[in-house]
């Protein structure tokens, strides 16, 4: 079981029995990963501070797609594509540390198995 938490300008994370202090550089890419799952909801995008791009057509799953770049001062960008006939969230595509390489990769998050909730608005229930 792998876990990880954030507090303040502190990030941990515990892999079995053991705990330890993230490192500046992968508690940085664990912020950015919080703030990238957050703008996925959607909501955050009308506050002043976001930029969005329209980005060029792709497919996704053979899926017709649009994207749009969303940038925010002092954060990485992150790309949403939104599914053409659906216009649901399909696709998140971001920067993060690879503590691995000690460099950045590209981490691709699909989303899917959406369903409506009580209130009749969309939820997705799978995140690859």
């Amino acid at each position: 079981e792998i876990s990880a938490a954030l507090t303040g300008d502190s990030g941990w994370e515990r892999m079995g029995d053991q705990s330890r202090k993230m490192e500046a550089k992968k508690l940085g890419s664990f912020k950015h990963n919080t703030y990238a799952m957050e703008i996925s909801m959607l909501a955050p995008l009308k506050g002043k501070e976001f930029t969005l791009t329209s980005v060029p057509d792709s497919k996704v799953d053979g899926k017709e797609v649009e994207g749009f770049k969303v940038s925010r001062k002092g954060s990485e960008d992150v790309t949403l594509y939104f599914d053409k006939k659906t216009h649901l969230l399909t696709r998140s595509i971001t920067k993060i540390y690879n503590e691995f390489t000690d460099g950045t990769s590209e981490q691709v998050s699909d989303f899917s198995g959406y369903t409506k909730n009580k209130s009749g608005q969309w939820e997705f229930s799978k995140v690859t």
